[in-house]
């Protein structure tokens, strides 16, 4: 990829809970979601980014199966 992040995307990942809510044996939950993110890139030679996305995931192997919101907010630098 010859363009750092900066801008508007949209983006796929997996998230793995561990909740007694959502599964009784408390054992691991997969949840793959996608969604619309935003990324800033500032300071010196864009090397910082700060990074802000909302999404929607199904849970796929819960005792109860929901559909369930993602944030995700944070900031890093590249090396």
């Amino acid at each position: 990829m010859s363009e750092r992040l900066n801008g508007h995307f949209v983006f796929m990942g997996t998230a793995f809970l561990e909740n007694d809510f959502l599964r009784k044996d408390k054992n691991i939950t997969f949840l793959p979601y996608g969604g619309y993110g935003y990324a800033y890139r500032f300071g010196k030679s864009e090397a910082w980014t700060f990074d802000s996305r909302l999404g929607l995931g199904r849970t796929i192997n819960a005792d109860n199966n929901l559909i369930l919101p993602v944030f995700k907010t944070g900031i890093g630098r590249t090396f």
